[in-house]
């Protein structure tokens, strides 16, 4: 099934060939001197015809003058070399043309005979090896035997927060973690799918930043109400302090999470009178997370100690239950290791959103067995890995900028 986008460049197409033979023969005609003439009429002609005739926004075109038949079939070509198949033989067949999607140029791949996309994907390595360039391989949906393949190009490294207003004002109170720019769209993890989240970063990495941004996503949304646990004493949040209710303490937080008990609970209860009842969503940020487990295990502090334990009881509860009453909660540690984040916790935070770290097996705790993508990350301020439930993308964060004018948040 050809889709209606190469349609479309189809119709242009035949317009530019008409536009070719109209304007262009005559001048070329007339001798050699003319021949600036036809190439200038000839790319003006193209760009009107693309325009009117197929209704193309000329900025998501990659070759919005170049006739169908050129422009190239670079990652059929990789496959064929990587095959040593003969021109003749059949390769990864590009339909349709090459679009801009973000920083990825994307086109629909007719796969050869005998190749499954399940077989694509694992020479996914080799390709872009011989390419010399990141690929994103998606199937296209009830069209079997046809794929759509990304060249991806570089991030930007500095992406400010106001490119996602857009795409907020468009949903509103949609709950939602707001992250960055992926490769070809805004990158975004649904509360609904995936309510409690992971967030892993050494220092300067863009830790902090990307907790600022969602917190000012979600205050503008006006999706959630907002909890901010700062356990290293709030100074990198203070134009939080009058927008959202704030702990910096163990003891301010063990109160904050005693009270998100007893409204869970509260919930639950309504939720057996009537299933249907919607609550106001809630979200408890808390950062440096790794002061917790910290204070649980020390030896000269025992009041500390036990009640950073009943918050790891706690907390483990509301991961475990808080989906069906809407309350959902991020965890923000350095590192990723067992000491920092309990296996118990752990195993509820089915999202994880991490930055560079500096070893394969730090990489493998937080994405699993195996994967070094954390490690293999560039080491660029703000360039990250989304996980959720195990599929990976590679982001580059918002830097936070404010959206709105403080405003206190509603009790």
């Amino acid at each position: 099934m050809i889709d209606r986008d190469y349609n479309h460049n189809m119709t242009a197409d035949l317009g530019l060939f008409m536009a070719l033979c109209l304007i262009g023969l005559p001048l070329l005609l007339i001798g050699l001197p003319n021949l600036a003439w036809f190439a200038s009429l000839f790319i003006l002609s193209a760009i009107a015809t693309r325009i009117m005739v197929a209704k193309v926004n000329i900025q998501d075109e990659y070759n919005p003058v170049l006739l169908w038949l050129v422009g190239g079939n670079p990652v059929g070509h990789a496959y064929r070399k990587m095959n040593n198949r003969a021109k003749t033989q059949p390769t990864l067949h590009r339909l349709t043309r090459l679009r801009r999607r973000g920083n990825t140029l994307v086109a629909q791949y007719a796969l050869p005979p005998g190749l499954s996309f399940t077989e694509l994907t694992k020479l996914k390595p080799v390709l872009e090896s011989g390419l010399n360039q990141p690929l994103e391989i998606a199937m296209v949906p009830d069209n079997p035997g046809v794929v759509e393949i990304g060249l991806v190009g570089r991030f930007r490294r500095k992406i400010p927060l106001t490119e996602a207003l857009p795409w907020l004002d468009a949903h509103p109170g949609l709950e939602t973690w707001c992250i960055g720019m992926g490769s070809q769209e805004l990158a975004t993890i649904s509360m609904d799918d995936f309510p409690h989240l992971l967030v892993v970063g050494r220092t300067g990495g863009g830790k902090t930043n990307l907790i600022k941004v969602i917190l000012e996503s979600l205050l503008y949304m006006g999706s959630a109400k907002l909890i901010l646990a700062d356990l290293k004493g709030g100074s990198d949040y203070q134009v939080f302090q009058s927008r959202l209710i704030m702990a910096t303490t163990i003891p301010e937080l063990l109160e904050t999470v005693t009270q998100l008990l007893d409204l869970m609970r509260e919930r639950q209860r309504k939720l057996l009178e009537d299933e249907h009842v919607i609550f106001e969503s809630i979200a408890l940020v808390i950062d440096e997370f790794a002061n917790v487990p910290t204070a649980a295990n020390s030896k000269t502090n025992k009041q500390e100690a036990e009640q950073a334990k009943e918050i790891l009881n706690i907390l483990n509860t509301i991961l475990q239950q808080g989906r069906s009453t809407n309350i959902h909660v991020l965890i923000a540690p350095q590192r990723p290791d067992a000491d920092t984040v309990p296996g118990t916790l752990r195993a509820n935070l089915d999202a994880v959103v991490t930055f560079h770290v500096t070893t394969a097996v730090q990489s493998g705790v937080i994405l699993g067995a195996g994967h070094n993508e954390a490690f293999e990350l560039p080491a660029i301020k703000g360039r990250a890995l989304i996980s959720q439930a195990g599929e990976l993308q590679q982001v580059q964060v918002f830097q936070w900028q404010q959206l709105q004018p403080n405003k206190t948040q509603g009790a």
